[in-house]
């Protein structure tokens, strides 16, 4: 009888820890490459930039939700989810970002490539929450193949993006003189 109970929980857990492992594994690795890579291209490492952790554990959480989300067919949530997310910072990129330097003035990074590798990121998360989701499905009827299918493609897709932002160009950052920086004051 303990066995019946074992495999009818097996067979209800499995698609959800193989969706959700490759979603949140899967996608913080190549999310984390990626737009570590492209970051470090426009001059700002990882080591660099503040709060670059609270950035991957809200990435973990939102594959989570959004998973959730889509498995439950809430998918609205997602989208006043982004448009929250977006509406709170869209001011924040009308401005260059500083990155301060010790020894002088600073050096600036366009806010319209800080928005580009937002705007990235998110779409990232949410297409491995879609593969999540779409993986419990598949793995829950079975239909090994089409999970299998949709595998093969996330992991060339993600290879491809990978060497794509590898082999993207360098955009340093400006120098605080160069005359496309565009400096506003906050108040508040």
């Amino acid at each position: 009888m303990g066995g019946i109970v074992c495999e009818q929980l097996w067979a209800y857990t499995m698609p959800y820890l193989l969706g959700y492992a490759v979603a949140i594994v899967g996608g913080q690795i190549v999310i984390g490459l990626t737009i570590n890579i492209l970051w470090s291209k426009l001059g700002t490492p990882r080591k660099k930039r503040h709060g670059a952790w609270h950035s991957m554990i809200l990435g973990t959480t939102e594959i989570i939700l959004y998973v959730a989300a889509l498995k439950t067919g809430n998918a609205q949530f997602i989208a006043v989810w982004l448009g929250l997310k977006t509406v709170i910072k869209w001011r924040h990129w009308e401005s260059d970002i500083a990155i301060p330097h010790e020894n002088g003035a600073p050096t600036w990074v366009l806010g319209r490539n800080a928005y580009n590798l937002f705007l990235l990121g998110n779409a990232l998360v949410l297409l491995f929450a879609a593969v999540g989701w779409k993986l419990i499905y598949f793995a829950s009827i079975p239909a090994w193949p089409k999970a299998i299918a949709i595998l093969l493609a996330l992991l060339f897709g993600s290879i491809g993006l990978v060497i794509t932002a590898y082999m993207s160009p360098e955009y340093p950052p400006l120098k605080d003189s160069d005359p496309r920086v565009v400096k506003t004051t906050r108040k508040g």
